[in-house]
This record gives structure tokens, C-alpha cells and sequence, in this order.
């Protein structure tokens, strides 16, 4: 009973609020931060994809070169 009370004062009292807001501001700004990772991470990718393409196409004209056919570029 006792622990009863002193829990029902400690809700009236908002005690138990404040935790919450911090954790809300702690998750925000976790969230905020993984986003950011994310973001910096398909960049990355992104620049990656884009070198990646044009080695292809490089060879893919080198071995066009090699069996007498024209290039599809100009």
C-alpha cells in the first residue's frame, strides 16, 4: 500500500516526465544521427556506382576496340 502511494506521488509529481523527455531528446538526436550516417553512406555509394560505371565502360570499349567494332560514345 505504501508503495502504492508513493508511486501515485511520484506520477502527480511528474517525476516520471522528465525521464521521458530526455529519452525523447536522446532518441531524436540518435535518430538524428544514424539518418546522417545514412545519408553520408549512399553518398558514398552514389560516387562509387558512378566510377564503377565508367571502368565499364571503359572496358566495354577497349574489347569493342579489340574485335573491330565501333564504340557506342562518340
Amino acid at each position: 500500500m505504501l508503495m502504492l502511494a508513493l508511486a501515485i506521488i511520484l506520477v502527480g509529481a511528474g517525476a516520471f516526465q522528465t525521464g521521458l523527455s530526455e529519452s525523447a531528446v536522446f532518441l531524436r538526436n540518435e535518430f538524428n544521427h544514424l539518418a546522417d550516417k545514412a545519408e553520408n553512406s549512399f553518398g558514398v555509394l552514389s560516387v562509387e556506382g558512378v566510377a564503377l560505371s565508367e571502368r565499364l565502360a571503359e572496358q566495354i570499349n577497349r574489347e569493342l576496340g579489340q574485335t573491330g567494332l565501333k564504340s557506342l560514345q562518340a
